[in-house]
Parts: structure tokens; sequence; C-alpha cells
């Protein structure tokens, strides 16, 4: 790991930890061109939430795509819609560089602890469920990158 990823992650650690957060996993994800992304997943109270964004990198086009792509699966999150639903709001991601693979996930949070004990792409998402929408980029070389966002399902 890089020493600025390091240096990012313990920022990270320090900062929700004193904030109250019990667990907290962080990495930085990398892709081509320079481009970044943190990615953390924490536990504060009784709920897991998850975030992530791009940090660094130059301003290359395949990184675009992903901002409307990430809003249009938040935009799909109701009671009654299914995680594959919510996922086919978004896809397929928009420009992304020859090889790579874009992908739309749907996590409920119980799902963050457990591993995935709970998942089920076909179950409509209940209201007052909280869920974990996330654009995810993986790339030939291994590389990988994510912007993730934390929603509450309800009707509106």
């Amino acid at each position: 790991m890089a020493a600025v990823d390091v240096e990012r992650v313990a920022l990270l650690e320090q900062v929700l930890r004193g904030a109250g957060f019990t667990d907290v996993f962080a990495e930085v994800g990398h892709g081509p061109d320079g481009v970044a992304a943190v990615d953390v997943t924490g536990q504060y109270r009784f709920c897991w939430v998850r975030g992530a964004r791009l940090v660094e990198g130059p301003a290359v086009a395949w990184t675009a795509g992903l901002g409307p792509a990430l809003a249009a699966a938040v935009a799909a999150v109701a009671p009654g819609a299914s995680p594959a639903g919510v996922a086919e709001a978004a896809e397929p991601v928009p420009g992304l560089p020859p090889g790579a693979v874009g992908r739309v996930t749907v996590v409920h949070q119980a799902d963050l602890s457990t591993g995935g004990d709970h998942a089920d792409a076909t179950e409509p998402l209940p209201s007052g469920a909280v869920v974990v929408v996330g654009v995810e980029v993986l790339f030939p070389d291994g590389g990988r990158v994510a912007v993730t966002e934390t929603v509450a399902v309800e009707a509106s």
C-alpha cells in the first residue's frame, strides 16, 4: 500500500472512531490513469454504513459516468423495488475503458457485517431498510474503484 493510502486510511480510522464508530474498515482502490477511490464501511451504533468516493487522479473521461450512474441507482431505491431493478436503473455504466467491467450493487446493511448471508436480488426492499448502493468498476489488471452511498428505503 502506498504511503498516501496508509495516511488516508489512518485519518479515516481516527476521525470515524473519534465520532463514535465502533468498527471501521477502510481501503483505497486504484484504477488506471492514477484514479483512486476511498471505500469505507463502518458500524455506528446499531447500523452498518458504507461510502466510497473518488479521491484523486486526473479528470479522465471514464470517471464521468460514475456519478450519474450512482444517482440513477439511488433514485430507483423505494419500498417494493428489487435490488436487481435498482441495478438495472443504472446499468450499463457508460464510458468505461476497454476491458473494464462496471456493475451496480445493492447490499442490505446487515450484509455489510455478515458477508452476504441475507442477500437476495429478487426480494423487494422493505420500507425502513437501509441499503448500500454502489457503482463498482473492475479492471483487467485487478484494479478496482467504487462510488457508493448508504440509503434509507423510504417512499420519497
